[in-house]
């Protein structure tokens, strides 16, 4: 739970969503409510607020008092299991960002279903997730954090999840492993090492040294991987 300090964990999702958001935001509709899940410090929630009524999930009080703070949503101090105040057909929209690989397989029958009962209809969950190939070897990934993440997707496993969950897959957006690790906004995101964070803050300056380890990760992600 004592991951990284509100603030550092904020500017972090920051430069995150400077990343992510556009693609998100085109799936989110214009007017509406939202519902993320796992939100940290709120930033998604702050992003959407301009068009969406948001409402929040997240177990730690410091970062679910952050997300109150730069948000202005309700933000539910629990993890979702216990969020049983949450109405069924309540939301037009549920964020499901880097969650669902830290819920275990046994759980999916209750997950998904719930999900279900909480969108109002014509509504949709918007999951990010990692997916991986048949060939993907141990040192293709800097970090699996294990057993943070208790599970791993196929290239093949939401099609499977969503037919056995009643879903329809409207959108699937796949992007390489090495543009999100030698993204400029993950190098300027401030981890919990200062010598790590000023060693990236300088390569960021640097003219196509983040091109150039993105090539060079191809097949051995490991060797050229800071970040952390």
């Amino acid at each position: 739970m004592e991951i990284s300090d509100p603030e550092t964990y904020y500017w972090a999702s920051v430069e995150y969503y400077n990343l992510w958001f556009p693609l998100i935001d085109a799936s989110a509709g214009d007017t509406g409510t939202v519902l993320d899940v796992g939100c940290g410090t709120g930033r998604l929630l702050e992003l959407l607020s301009l068009k969406l009524a948001g409402v929040g999930i997240e177990p730690n009080p410091a970062r679910a008092a952050k997300a109150r703070q730069v948000s202005g949503a309700a933000i539910i101090e629990s993890t979702f299991e216990a969020a049983t105040e949450l109405e069924p057909g309540s939301f037009d929209r549920i964020m499901f960002i880097n969650v669902v690989s830290h819920i275990p397989i046994s759980s999916f029958p209750w997950l998904f279903g719930r999900l279900q009962d909480l969108l109002k209809p014509g509504g949709a969950v918007i999951l990010k997730t990692g997916e991986s190939s048949p060939t993907v070897g141990r040192w293709d990934i800097f970090d699996w954090e294990i057993p943070d993440h208790v599970h791993f997707f196929g290239l093949n496993t939401m099609t499977y999840l969503a037919d056995k969950y009643g879903f329809d897959i409207v959108r699937h957006h796949r992007r390489a492993h090495a543009e999100d690790m030698f993204s400029k906004e993950l190098w300027k995101a401030s981890g919990r090492s200062r010598l790590r964070n000023l060693f990236k803050k300088m390569l960021v300056q640097v003219p196509f040294a983040l091109q150039a380890l993105r090539y060079c990760s191809i097949g051995s992600a490991a060797s050229v991987f800071i970040p952390a």
